[in-house]
């Protein structure tokens, strides 16, 4: 599942116009309802990680982060020194997106691709 406010039109640089409590409570409802947590960690952000670490941390559920050099120097080093992420280092959306599937293939049941769901702790 996408994160709906990451590709929505209405909300601009400024971010949404709710809350931020509701909006803390809405996305940790969305990773606590994740088979898999897929982020893009190119830009450096204090709520990605916080969504990362609870995503590993708190609810044991995969992580992969998508990072592109041409966007920062390296990569953060709490991401790409955490040996259960999943990091996926790309120049091309068109490689990342064909690495990506093959990330997410790992997480699958079926051919078709729908996600194992994971049992509650």
């Amino acid at each position: 599942m996408l994160a709906g406010a990451v590709a929505a039109e209405h909300v601009g640089a400024g971010g949404e116009s709710i809350e931020a409590p509701a909006i803390f409570d809405r996305d940790l409802g969305w990773i606590a309802d994740a088979d898999v947590l897929v982020a893009e960690v190119s830009v450096p952000s204090t709520g990605v990680g916080y969504e990362i670490a609870t995503a590993r941390y708190r609810h044991s559920i995969p992580v992969i982060c998508l990072y592109r050099p041409a966007y920062t120097k390296r990569c953060s080093a709490m991401i790409s020194g955490d040996r259960g992420i999943d990091l996926i280092e790309y120049t091309e959306t068109t490689e990342m997106l064909s690495r990506l599937r093959s990330a997410l293939a790992k997480y699958t049941t079926s051919a078709v691709g729908y996600p194992r769901r994971r049992t509650p702790a």
